[in-house]
């Protein structure tokens, strides 16, 4: 069976709904002429700053799309909110391959969607990503238009350059909204330009978030474990005396891991960090000879996963993706027909590959879920091969309650 083939339709279709499903949340949108219609927002999972939003009157309604040029403000309750500035926009790149040569200043101004991060007494952040970069803004009190923090990265053959020109635009604002803050300075001179640094500055030049404008209750991670039992089957193909004989059983497993949220406040798209571990027992016999085969399976997988219904109290959900497989075997014995025993007969992988596809629900903080396993190669010889299939089926409690969509 081509792995490839049967993954890839399995892989489309969660693309397919992650970008063609609605996730309908309640909100507002403000138009050019200062209207306010309050509704329903399509809540999508904004990799990039949208220059579109879906918005509908009801949640029956057929939905409008408005444009930057059609509205000023959107929000979706207690999650995001994004205001239209037109600002400068620096346009040099992060992509290492293509850093220039010299300090890259050009620029274009344009109207855009900024997304609020933080409001503070004397300062807003807004946040701004595109195909190029992520670019943070500053508003200052009075002023009528946020300005961009610098990063300027370029090269000089093999030497890398950062100015770090934001952190000049940082130790200004802080000498003017924090004069007597004297570990700001050194916290500045030592800041990058990750969300964690440039918000825990903000927070000192501008003092903790306005009531209200605090955006996003849901933490990007969410770690699981569980139990479950796995169906195992081993078989030969090829030029073997074992081939078109299989052998399965059922045993027990153990796992957990990691989920990481690509917007935690939608909720649907995520990545699966998969630890496993299982047993597999197999007994071939054929002509006067027999083979035990043990295998203890320590299993690490990434997935891809898409809920296709999604509310706090219940998810359905898919995925696809793959996994390293880290194996040993105490029993790997063949008893020949007059008796003879060769220990070690088979010459198994130790590291090996394998695919996944996995579909389940959750309810509230509990989860069911089948996977299946396609054959994979535990050997690597020329004339057969030996592979090795399973259907798991898992019992995880999550640990991390998610308080929204």
């Amino acid at each position: 069976m081509n792995l490839k083939l049967a993954f890839t339709p399995a892989l489309l279709c969660i693309f397919f709904f992650a970008t063609a499903q609605q996730n309908l949340q309640p909100g507002f949108v403000v138009t050019a002429s200062g209207d306010t219609l309050r509704g329903f927002i399509d809540y999508k999972e904004w990799h990039r700053n949208p220059s579109t939003v879906s918005f509908s009157a009801t949640e029956a309604a057929p939905a409008k799309t408005y444009s930057n040029k059609e509205i000023i403000y959107f929000e979706v309750d207690g999650k995001e909110t994004y205001y239209l500035y037109r600002v400068r926009i620096s346009m040099d790149t992060r992509v290492l391959s293509y850093l220039p040569e010299k300090k890259d200043t050009t620029n274009r101004m344009e109207a855009v969607f900024l997304r609020l991060v933080y409001a503070g007494r004397d300062i807003r952040l807004f946040s701004f990503n595109d195909e190029s970069k992520l670019r943070w803004y500053v508003m200052e009190t009075g002023k009528d238009k946020p300005e961009e923090l610098l990063n300027s990265v370029y090269r000089n053959g093999s030497v890398v350059f950062n100015e770090r020109e934001f952190r000049v635009q940082l130790k200004r604002m802080a000498s003017t909204y924090a004069p007597n803050d004297a570990e700001l300075g050194r916290i500045i001179d030592r800041s990058n330009y990750g969300k964690k640094s440039i918000l825990n500055i903000c927070e000192r030049i501008s003092g903790p978030a306005e009531a209200g404008s605090t955006r996003g209750k849901n933490a990007p991670l969410r770690f699981f474990g569980g139990i479950g039992l796995s169906h195992n089957v081993v078989s030969f193909s090829g030029a073997s005396r074992y081939t078109g004989s299989g052998a399965s059983n059922l045993s027990p497993l153990i796992g957990g891991g990691l989920d990481i949220h690509i917007v935690p406040d939608v909720g649907r798209l995520y990545i699966r960090n998969t630890v496993t571990f299982t047993t597999t027992k197999a007994e071939f016999a054929s002509g006067g000879y027999s083979l035990e085969l043990k295998q203890l399976n320590f299993a690490l997988h990434t997935q891809l996963h898409y809920n296709f219904y999604n509310t706090p109290q219940f998810k359905w959900f898919g995925g696809a993706g793959a996994g390293l497989n880290i194996s040993t075997y105490p029993e790997n014995t063949q008893v020949g027909e007059f008796g003879t025993v060769t220990e070690d007969f088979l010459k198994t992988e130790k590291v090996w590959i394998n695919m996944t596809i996995q579909s389940g629900v959750a309810v509230k903080n509990f989860e069911i879920s089948l996977g299946y396993f396609p054959k994979s190669d535990i050997t690597q010889y020329l004339g057969f091969g030996v592979k090795s299939s399973s259907w798991q089926l898992r019992l995880n409690y999550l640990f991390n309650k998610r308080t929204g969509k």
